[in-house]
């Protein structure tokens, strides 16, 4: 690719119909059309330079921003994307550690794995609609036009506190971690199917999330170890939830089981340990191995079902809960496997 250095200008091409030129710590990309990708962060024409660059300017006519192409620029403290841009790509702006403010418009329809990985000082996306931006301090907004969001997004970025999920997004991948301890609230557009595996792990300062009706699968580990997650709302349309998905929430209190739900899986919500009260729906059929283990305060389980779920012995760990069954039950649940263990069941 054609490309010239000298020692204050720097310029080449960074697409068929693109061009580059890194001035006075300023890199500007124009032209019209989609930007290259590139394997990895070192193949970037300006990589060389990325530490003198300061500043990006991306011009209107620029459709895409290629893998990797801004990766590891770490003076950049902000960026404007046009409106012509329709995607970022995978690691786009990984590791920009200054990175603070990102203007996006609401014509992105694509956001790549690891787009904004590791911006440890990112704390404001702001979406541009109709000339206007809405400002979110400390939090993100995913535009309504995005339809798809990449694995670990924004893994890292530990200075945002919340996240609304745009309208057009199905699923939720894998993009929240241990470093995302400061998010405190997420809102999930009704558009939403299905929370995947880890999404929501470690949030610790998580307190408020909303499911919509709309998801009918979360995943292994969706909110495990959220301890200070006080209240979750499962709406009756989920019809799975994986192993440990609320394992150690130490601050939930309560939980109803959805009626779309047939099985609890393992671990669901072991070592909820301030967890009282718990509705299972009459549609479980099984409870798996550690489901609500080492659950102290639990004092009180509602179980409309005539027939007892299928347990194993470690389901429970605290026997000396008190099981509420249908009228006609109770002899029923006393000759049951592991059911016979606990002490005070009553109709």
């Amino acid at each position: 690719m054609n490309q010239t250095l000298n020692n204050n200008c720097s310029n080449g091409e960074c697409g068929p119909s693109l061009k580059w030129e890194l001035k006075a710590g300023t890199l500007t990309i124009s032209g019209t059309g989609k930007m290259d990708d590139w394997q990895s962060s070192d193949q970037s024409p300006w990589y060389t330079n990325k530490s003198a660059i300061k500043a990006i300017i991306i011009e209107d006519g620029v459709t895409s921003i290629g893998n990797n192409a801004f990766h590891h620029c770490s003076a950049l403290p902000k960026i404007n994307i046009p409106n012509s841009v329709e995607s970022i790509g995978d690691l786009g702006f990984a590791v920009c550690n200054n990175l603070e403010l990102v203007e996006i418009s609401d014509n992105i329809k694509k956001i790549g794995e690891e787009a904004f990985r590791d911006c440890g000082c990112l704390a404001n996306i702001s979406v541009k609609r109709e000339s206007a931006i809405y400002d979110h301090k400390a939090s993100i907004e995913i535009p309504d036009s995005v339809n798809y969001l990449g694995k670990r997004a924004f893994k890292g970025c530990s200075r945002l506190t919340s996240i609304e999920v745009g309208k057009m997004v199905e699923k939720i991948p894998l993009w929240i971690s241990i470093e995302h301890s400061a998010i405190k609230s997420v809102i999930i557009s009704d558009s939403v199917a299905s929370i995947g595996k880890e999404v929501f792990c470690d949030c610790e300062v998580l307190t408020d999330i909303h499911i919509p009706h709309s998801v009918v699968n979360i995943g292994e580990n969706a909110f495990a170890c959220c301890s200070n997650l006080v209240e979750v709302n499962i709406p009756d349309s989920v019809m799975s939830i994986g192993n440990w998905a609320f394992k150690a929430c130490h601050d939930l209190v309560s939980i109803d089981i959805p009626k779309g739900l047939t099985s609890i899986g393992n671990g669901v919500f072991i070592r909820c340990s301030s967890l009282s009260f718990v509705t299972i729906s009459k549609n479980v059929e099984s409870i798996g191995d550690y489901a609500f283990y080492g659950c102290p305060n639990l004092k009180y389980i509602d179980i409309p079902a005539t027939t007892p779920p299928t347990i194993e012995r470690s389901t429970f760990s605290n026997h000396k809960t008190v099981l509420h069954v249908p009228k006609r039950s109770r002899a029923v649940y006393r000759a049951a496997p592991h059911w016979s263990d606990f002490k005070n069941i009553f109709e």
